[in-house]
């Protein structure tokens, strides 16, 4: 499945337990206002019908006509994968 190092599964703990105080964090603002939330696994909808609805047939006519614009603006740091070390 690709190399992993023992030095990326200890940022993993770290990491998804930023990404769980966060969430924490906008449910309870949420929360406060009396809106309610739910989770939705990035990945999950690409195998739903939704998936294709926004990447093949919303997406890119919105991005050609304006109506939906990607922000923010890209940094590049070079062509190709082997500038990918340098920006970080």
């Amino acid at each position: 499945m690709g190399d992993s190092t023992a030095q990326d599964h200890a940022n993993l703990g770290p990491t998804l337990c930023r990404m769980a105080v966060a969430s924490l964090g906008q449910t309870l603002k949420a929360r406060k206002k009396r809106v309610r939330t739910k989770f939705i696994f990035g990945p999950s909808i690409l195998a739903k019908e939704v998936g294709p609805m926004i990447y093949a047939t919303f997406l890119p006519s919105a991005l050609a006509e304006g109506r939906y614009q990607a922000a923010p603006a890209p940094l590049v740091f070079g062509a190709g994968l082997d500038c990918l070390q340098a920006a970080f």
